[in-house]
């Protein structure tokens, strides 16, 4: 992993001076960091020399998905460390909730380092998150400029950009960035693997809510009912609000005993992906953000919307609309019930009611494919106008 400040002239290599090079500081989350890395695997592929800049912690958990010819850079941005925030908890994924602000707190503190960083690297273009607030304003003081890049779906995109009234921002899209999984992973993995192979084809419910929502005690019972009831093979990916990862401390007294092999409970960590992707998942049980719709997209599976914050509710609108979904409806007082949870996950497993969705996600998925790279192709052709628009100024 580089040092926070590397020279530009020692990360390129001979021969490829001719490359524009672009700074990227995405939001200290996963579901924000892995999109960003994505996009810049995909612009390295276009003649463009990448620098990823974020927490060691962060940098750390993507750093085995570079390899030495990716012509990406990591950057370390050092936060102000406290004894309430120390450096294992510069990422939001196993924060605990009242540290949140915190974090934030120190990630605008942060806008001295990223200067010295830009003022180093002498980048043609930065590439920047919804947080924190000064990445734009720094390097347009430095009179390099910057684009904003949206994780979230463009409607809520454009949905924003109405509402203030601001709707003559150019905008282009990059299609999905999905993270293509080829490794076997660790033994936890294998064994997740392994489990998925013993199953019949689509037959199981994927119980995910993300790096950053979680289920409250109640919640968790609800959701615990309504998978024993269901009969059906289920991974069910816990984590607790309380920054710790064994959430299985609010399961039910003997569920586990009870499912028994029909269940798999991960302690937090899933390889989200590779499960997606396996023969035997059935539907995706997910709080619908936008990552996770794109990754359940890709591999055809469909989706039952349990929607939290945020961009969610839109994203499981979205995706009840054209057909790939189904969401689960709160009661009267705003919470998810077991009933509920059970009835939609039987009309998405069945074979007579959810062959529709399974017909129209796979057709998703078959246009996805087709469509390959034409967005990221556009994308690359407009970023290099602009840096070499402030070439030609500057």
């Amino acid at each position: 992993m580089c040092s926070p400040f590397v020279k530009k002239s020692e990360l390129i290599m001979e021969g490829e001076n001719s490359r524009m090079s672009i700074v990227m500081i995405p939001f200290l989350a996963h579901g924000h960091i892995s999109p960003f890395l994505e996009l810049a695997k995909q612009l390295a592929k276009r003649r463009f020399s990448m620098y990823l800049c974020s927490t060691p912690i962060n940098l750390a958990s993507i750093k085995n998905r570079i390899h030495e010819n990716d012509n990406i850079q990591l950057i370390e941005l050092h936060l102000p460390s406290s004894p309430e925030l120390p450096p294992r908890y510069h990422s939001t994924n196993g924060l605990p909730s009242h540290l949140n602000l915190i974090l934030q707190q120190a990630l605008e503190k942060a806008a001295p380092l990223f200067v010295n960083i830009l003022k180093d690297i002498k980048p043609d273009l930065v590439i920047y998150d919804l947080m924190p607030s000064w990445p734009a304003e720094v390097a347009l003081s430095l009179d390099i400029p910057a684009v904003y890049f949206l994780v979230s779906a463009a409607a809520i995109c454009c949905q924003g950009l109405h509402f203030y009234k601001k709707a003559d921002k150019n905008l282009v899209t990059v299609g999905q960035l999905v993270h293509n999984s080829s490794e076997t992973g660790d033994n936890n993995t294998r064994n997740i693997m392994e489990w998925l192979d013993n199953k019949e084809k689509s037959s199981v419910v994927f119980v995910c809510f993300g790096s950053e929502n979680y289920l409250s005690a109640e919640e968790v019972i609800e959701m615990a009912y309504a998978l024993e009831k269901s009969k059906c093979s289920f991974i069910w990916a816990l984590r607790s609000p309380h920054g710790e990862d064994d959430g299985c401390l609010l399961l039910p007294e003997g569920f586990v005993e009870r499912v028994g092999d029909s269940g798999l409970i991960l302690k937090g960590w899933a390889p989200q992906t590779m499960i997606l992707g396996h023969s035997s998942t059935g539907c995706f049980l997910s709080h619908c953000g936008w990552s996770s719709i794109n990754e359940s997209m890709k591999f055809g599976v469909p989706i039952i919307g349990m929607p939290m914050k945020m961009d969610q509710p839109t994203n499981a609108k979205l995706v009840v609309e054209i057909g790939v979904g189904i969401e689960i409806v709160r009661d009267h007082e705003g919470k998810f019930k077991s009933g509920e949870i059970l009835k939609i996950i039987r009309m998405v497993l069945m074979k007579e009611s959810g062959e529709s969705l399974r017909r129209k996600a796979g057709e998703l998925s078959l246009k996805i494919k087709e469509k390959g790279e034409e967005d990221l192709d556009k994308a690359a052709e407009e970023l290099e106008k602009l840096c070499r628009k402030k070439k030609e100024i500057y």
